[in-house]
């Protein structure tokens, strides 16, 4: 028997609960890519903010140095392949007060900073030496050549989405530093080869810092 002050109980019916599902189930499929190629792009650009911080602060070191060297100011002798050449952001930049933290990069399994001998003028870049194309319109193969030492920055196990969003950021989407062949771009200051493994496997990929 009710009471005078009973008040009447309504759930959700059935229907009224399928339509509320059905408009979260929308909501959901339309705002999580957007939610993951945010997330995407900021690892990416993590990426990038590395890439201009190790590089500004190469440029201070090779300005008063006149070189790419050691902690000390010399040149590398790359017949003993000095350790310090490896991870130079950490061994050198990083010692020396030029740089707060290493090269940091959530697309790859690791970022190794390294300074390389360079390679004869007439050398093509391929995959992972140190030539570089880093103006197509010029007829020299390669314009990091006759200098003492490379700079750049090899990117471990990196996917291919990430490696071209990359080249996009650094390079620009100049049509002439794309990808000529599907999966492979060696010209500017990212290059890639995805070729061996498939557009859905990884690949190392390397940034060009600078040279001298």
């Amino acid at each position: 028997m009710r009471t005078p002050n009973a008040v009447a109980r309504r759930g959700f019916t059935l229907i009224e609960m399928i339509g509320v599902l059905a408009i979260v189930a929308t909501l959901t499929a339309l705002l999580l890519p957007k939610i993951f190629g945010v997330i995407n792009q900021a690892r990416v650009m993590e990426t990038v903010g590395s890439y201009n911080a190790v590089r500004s602060a190469a440029i201070t070191y090779a300005a008063k140095h006149g070189l790419i060297g050691d902690v000390n100011g010399a040149s590398f002798n790359f017949a003993t392949n000095p350790p310090s050449a490896i991870n130079w952001d950490r061994n050198v930049l990083f010692k020396l007060g030029l740089l707060d933290q290493s090269f940091r990069s959530r697309i790859a399994e690791q970022a190794i900073v390294q300074v390389r001998a360079p390679l004869d003028i007439n050398a093509d870049p391929d995959g992972s030496n140190t030539a570089y194309h880093l103006a197509i319109l010029s007829p020299v193969a390669n314009h990091t050549a006759g200098g003492g030492a490379v700079l750049d920055v090899r990117l471990v196990n990196v996917a291919r989405e990430d490696a071209q969003e990359l080249n996009r950021l650094i390079d620009g989407p100049a049509a002439n530093l794309g990808e000529s062949v599907p999966g492979t771009d060696l010209e500017g200051r990212v290059k890639y080869d995805f070729s061996a493994v498939g557009v859905t496997g990884f690949a190392d990929i390397y940034l060009y810092l600078t040279h001298l």
